[in-house]
């Protein structure tokens, strides 16, 4: 930044509260790039915001980032590194005019191998269920109305399916984003539903039919496996 420089009020404001020389090395820290989006930053027009990476951390130069204010306001009580991945999945939305689908977040999302099959057998009331070489073993419940057996567990993200033929819903990024805020504090309350359909050797897809915008908020987080209800046909 030139002498001459004309600073937005909001960054003039974070040069006084650090003096000069403090706000010279957090700009070179920043290298014009917003901490949150990555984005360019426009010192002289955006508003923008200073705050700590860690809230525990103390003033050092080293705990301090500078970002948009607009991104700032959208991480609220979020961790950083979470803000950041829900703020660029915001953008990744926006990239595609917010016409996205579940699909589209396995596809971007998910690390290769992705959509894998599962080998299920069920024995009396346990469900043997094996998720490439590990297997788990869940008990097995069975619903009064329908007669239709289920269980729970927690599926690695690479085994997931989308039914897009029951949910073909759009994602909306300040839905994800709001379970996102949730999940910080709390239990998944409810999980997400897949059936599975297998063949004669035990093997198949997990489909998920419900609770897509729970799955992709916990993707988009980096968590590598969701709590999930999955109904046996």
């Amino acid at each position: 930044m030139t002498p001459n420089t004309v600073l937005s009020p909001s960054a003039s404001r974070i040069k006084q509260q650090l003096g000069e020389a403090a706000f010279e090395e957090l700009l070179l820290k920043a290298g014009s790039t917003c901490y949150l989006c990555e984005d360019s930053l426009n010192l002289g027009a955006d508003q923008v915001a200073k705050e700590h990476v860690d809230p525990d951390g103390g003033d050092a130069i080293s705990n301090l980032y500078i970002a948009h204010a607009t991104c700032n306001s959208l991480k609220r009580d979020l961790p950083v590194q979470d803000a950041k991945r829900m703020i660029k999945f915001k953008k990744f939305c926006e990239s595609r005019s917010n016409d996205v689908s579940f699909d589209n977040v396995l596809d971007s999302y998910v690390p290769d191998p992705k959509r894998q099959p599962v080998i299920l057998r069920i024995e009396g009331d346990r469900a043997y269920i094996k998720f490439g070489e590990r297997e788990i073993v869940a008990n097995v419940m069975q619903d009064p109305t329908t007669s239709v057996k289920f269980f729970f567990c927690d599926v690695p993200v690479g085994f997931v399916n989308n039914d897009r033929d029951v949910q073909p819903r759009k994602i909306e990024w300040q839905h994800a984003w709001k379970l996102a805020q949730d999940f910080e504090k709390h239990p998944v309350h409810e999980p997400s539903s897949c059936r599975i359909d297998v063949d004669a050797n035990g093997r198949g897809g997990l489909l998920q039919f419900d609770g897509q915008h729970k799955t992709a908020a916990q993707i988009v987080l980096g968590r590598k496996a969701v709590q999930t209800k999955i109904y046996v046909s």
